[in-house]
């Protein structure tokens, strides 16, 4: 890059409204952050995060700090709080919202599009080389409960909103009013440290539309091939300094075959140390338990606080190795001395270029190779698109689980569930009461079925796993754009717009292939 010119990123603010809350009897008038505070955690009011002690007692800790209350005044018991007025406001909020007319809901969301559009010719480009590219996430994330995807001691706590002073831009000019500096060789337009870590760099990139980010994501994927197409010689690499007289290979060996056979993160023990979770490098002697039998169990807490859990036999090299590291550790450290760079170095020593990283996009690939292989002996002329649909997703879903991406379960599950179940009821109930009807009604009323019968089926399957985490970044769009092709599947009804865009790198060059074909 030799110029990256843009307005900087948007700063979301706060319209004070003058609500109230009330500690112990006591009126409170509330100072816009404290009313903002008060608006959010009130939202929160019937939905399980009420039920969570840790959510609560956290926000309410930082909710009486901002509020001055000491803590010895009960400042942690909700019961002292009376959010009334706050409820009183959302729910006058909602009645109006749904109170107005088709016209004047027009109208609104007319307005608010007009002022996103306006904000995001300001903030969502940037001139790349003098070329118009666009930005992903330009407006900075506003002050908010904090939601975590696992069982982070910090949920529940406050994220303030971040200051401008806080936020360095990327740029080959001085901006006013700005922290500049200028990396050519980044691809970030902004960044600035989190709240909670401040080891940690918060980031405005450019879009994974952009040609530059596009290349990146090409080599990506490319780098995984390159595993696939030289694994034998990786594993025999691994296979010999799994043996290796020296303490250290031995290690490094074993934490290489952890990660290429489960898919693991790396992990770095200064990490581990600070955020109490774990990757391979960074395991200790609780979280692996060893049976008689050759069966290695692994327990422990993952990135974004997600469990991680998993039994399995591996070679008998590889049980000794954690055998011996495991009564030489006790309750320390595993792997003792290891991090991502050691290892990565490791394994260049057979395969310059590899890294760590590359073991999760590898082992995405291969287990979706696997399953698409099985579910698309299920595809032919008749399977409907609701089925070939299911099916890529099942295949999705194998990635999901292989990689460990955990999701909370869903609004409204067990309703949800009821709902469909109803509806399959009915509509079988029917397919039933069709049975001397012409066939072209029988088969109608059978996909209308069969389409609920797959959702339903989804709905629970996936009910625990976010499939959007390995669609987005782990698996290859060669891939899934094959998946496509064999079972009459358009990339827009597996992706979504802001994918199409990512992956149009692929996508455009399949229909091109496809035309000439």
């Amino acid at each position: 890059m030799q110029t990256l010119i843009h307005s900087g990123v948007y700063l979301p603010t706060y319209n004070p409204i003058g609500l109230t809350i009330k500690f112990k009897g006591k009126e409170i008038e509330l100072e816009p952050e404290a009313e903002c505070m008060a608006i959010a955690f009130a939202k929160k009011f019937d939905t399980p995060y009420l039920n969570d002690s840790v959510f609560v007692t956290n926000f309410l800790l930082d909710f009486s700090t901002k509020l001055g209350i000491e803590k010895e005044d009960g400042c942690l018991d909700l019961k002292n709080y009376d959010f009334e007025a706050i409820k009183k406001y959302l729910e006058e909020t909602k009645a109006k919202t749904e109170g107005m007319t088709k016209e004047e809901k027009k109208l609104a969301t007319t307005l608010k599009k007009q002022l996103r559009e306006q904000l995001k010719e300001k903030y969502g480009y940037a001139l790349v080389d003098g070329v118009k590219t666009p930005v992903m996430n330009w407006a900075v994330e506003p002050p908010s409960i904090f939601m975590s995807k696992g069982k982070n001691p910090l949920r529940g706590h406050w994220k303030r909103a971040i200051r401008k002073e806080e936020i360095i831009l990327n740029s080959s000019q001085p901006m006013e009013g700005w922290n500049t500096v200028w990396e050519p060789n980044e691809l970030w337009i902004a960044k600035w440290k989190d709240v909670f870590d401040p080891s940690r760099w918060k980031y405005v990139w450019l879009s994974p539309a952009s040609q530059l980010r596009q290349e990146r994501e090409k080599k990506k994927f490319e780098k995984a091939e390159n595993l696939a197409k030289n694994i034998k010689k990786l594993e025999e690499f691994i296979d010999k300094e799994l043996k290796s007289p020296g303490v250290t290979r031995r290690k490094l060996a074993t934490v290489c075959w952890l990660m290429k056979n489960l898919g693991i993160r790396v992990g770095d023990e200064r990490i581990a140390g600070e955020r109490g979770t774990f990757g391979c490098t960074t395991l200790k002697g609780e979280n692996v338990k060893l049976g008689k039998d050759g069966t290695v169990y692994l327990d422990f807490t993952g990135k974004d606080y997600v469990h991680w859990m998993k039994s399995f036999k591996p070679p008998e090299q590889v049980y000794k190795n954690l055998q011996e590291f495991k009564e030489t550790a006790k309750d320390d450290f595993l792997f003792k001395g290891l991090d991502s760079n050691k290892v990565s170095r490791f394994l260049r020593e057979v395969l310059p270029g590899m890294s760590a990283k590359v073991f999760r996009t590898y082992l995405a690939g291969t287990v979706w190779d696997e399953n698409a292989k099985e579910h698309l002996k299920l595809v032919d002329g008749r399977t409907s698109l609701p089925v070939r649909l299911y099916l890529f997703k099942m295949t999705n879903l194998a990635v999901a689980k292989t990689l460990n991406h955990r999701r909370a379960l869903p609004k409204n599950y067990q309703e949800r569930i009821a709902k469909k179940e109803e509806q399959l009821k009915k509509e079988t109930a029917k397919l039933e009461s069709l049975k001397e009807a012409p066939e072209s009604k029988l088969l109608k009323q059978q996909r209308k079925a069969e389409k609920i019968a797959c959702e339903l089926n989804l709905l629970k399957e996936t009910a625990e796993w976010n499939l959007n985490t390995s669609l987005t970044s782990y698996i290859s769009p060669k891939k899934t754009l094959y998946f496509c092709k064999k079972a009459g599947l358009k990339p827009e009804q597996i992706y979504s717009k802001s994918l199409q865009e990512k992956f149009s790198w692929i996508i455009k060059r399949d229909e091109d292939d496809t035309e000439e074909s």
